[in-house]
């Protein structure tokens, strides 16, 4: 392969990348913004004076929280290995003497010191304590467990009833 179609590769790579991320990005809001209202919602009728009455449509709403995790989910686990996949392309497209991607990029999200023009770059320990294909998985088990229990306790198998009883 000649220099030029190599790097007219690595570009078309590297747009393929920003997409994924772009739409990863659409895709998470999408689900995240109406979860967290919709949570929202279950929790405020959950500690609303008339909940007693409610339990089973409370725990009927919770259950349906629930189930729009697993689409939520599932597609988070595909956007990231998605984005994953394509910088993986990029770099195999990357000109040996480019070192963007390969070396630099790969020791930087490692969380290693990289130097460009005498400045030493490095993620934080704060930054580096959750990486983001960890948070964004733990947010919606996050979403998971309130949801799972909220539908335990309206049915009352957790032994809470007595606690909904009191809102």
């Amino acid at each position: 392969m000649d220099p030029s179609e190599r790097i007219e590769r690595y570009r078309a790579a590297l747009e393929h990348a920003r997409f994924e991320d772009e739409n990863f990005e659409r895709i998470f809001g999408g689900f995240l913004l109406p979860q967290t209202i919709f949570l929202g919602f279950v929790l405020a009728a959950t500690v609303g004076k008339d909940s007693a009455n409610y339990h089973h449509l409370l725990a009927a709403a919770s259950f349906i929280g629930l189930l729009f995790c697993v689409p939520w989910l599932t597609a988070t686990w595909r956007n990231l290995l998605k984005v994953n996949f394509r910088l993986q392309q990029a770099a195999a497209a990357e000109p040996p003497s480019w070192d963007l991607v390969t070396s630099t990029g790969t020791r930087f999200s490692r969380g290693e010191r990289v130097w460009i023009l005498g400045r030493g770059y490095k993620y934080s320990p704060f930054a580096r304590l959750i990486p983001p294909h960890i948070g964004l998985r733990v947010i919606v088990w996050l979403f998971v467990v309130a949801y799972a229990n909220l539908i335990l306790a309206h049915l009352n198998l957790l032994g809470f009833g007595w606690l909904l009883a009191r809102t």
